[in-house]
């Protein structure tokens, strides 16, 4: 933030004190002070004022508040019209939901004679309204190396089935099921470990999607013995 001071008076410093006016906001929890004292230097017609917010991780919908310049030191006198800031904090820490693969879907190893496989997905922090997020399946374009193991891309129709839907949270639901059919019986001609993903979208009620964990990897692996890229079968 900053104040602005009339060009004829910037010869020398002054100190202004200011303080935040809350409204409705606990500010104490959310600022590391609430009032404070700033100095324009000499030469210095708009001067900096400092609000530091407090670092959590709470998750919060935008709000406002006040900070008023109320007192100048040193004989300055204070533009009565002027002398308040509306501060408009924005929402973080995702307060209408996150949504999520949980952390043992996220890698998950089967065999090549499952048929199914049934993928846990989570939202947080709130459950107060109905959601949706759309998923879908996709293909890998090319074989990739997973550390030193080289896996190859599992193929629709054959390794698995292509398929896209949405997902729905009811109101107080935190998780969610999403079952993933293969087909053992058509297994594609790629060699072992071969994987596809299921990726989420799309989230609704101003829910969203988590950057990293909003797509699973599923391996296909010959057997139960094989070792997959994290080192385990579902």
């Amino acid at each position: 933030m900053r104040t602005q001071r009339q060009q004829h008076s910037f010869y020398r410093d002054r100190k202004t004190v200011f303080s935040v006016l809350s409204n409705g906001v606990n500010l104490t929890r959310e600022l590391q002070q609430t009032s404070d004292t700033s100095i324009c230097r000499k030469g210095e017609v708009l001067c900096a004022l400092s609000l530091e917010v407090r670092p959590d991780v709470d998750p919060e919908y935008d709000d406002s508040f006040l900070v008023e310049v109320y007192k100048m030191v040193e004989g300055a006198t204070i533009n009565q019209t002027a002398c308040f800031a509306n501060v408009t904090r924005l929402e973080s820490d995702d307060p209408r939901g996150l949504v999520y693969f949980a952390q043992g879907s996220r890698l998950p190893i089967v065999t090549l004679k499952a048929t199914s496989i049934s993928l846990q997905v989570y939202r947080d922090p709130s459950t107060a309204s109905a959601i949706s997020v759309k998923y879908c399946m996709q293909e890998f374009q090319k074989a990739e190396f997973f550390g030193p193991t080289l896996i190859w891309p599992a193929v629709a129709v054959q390794d698995f089935v292509m398929a896209e839907g949405t997902l729905t949270f009811e109101t107080g639901e935190k998780s969610a099921g999403l079952d993933v059919a293969l087909t053992p019986n058509s297994g594609s001609s790629n060699p072992t470990p071969k994987r596809f993903c299921v990726a989420l979208s799309d989230a609704t009620e101003g829910a969203r999607v988590h950057p990293e964990f909003g797509v699973a990897n599923i391996s296909l692996v010959s057997d139960s013995g094989s070792v997959g890229p994290t080192g385990q079968v579902t």
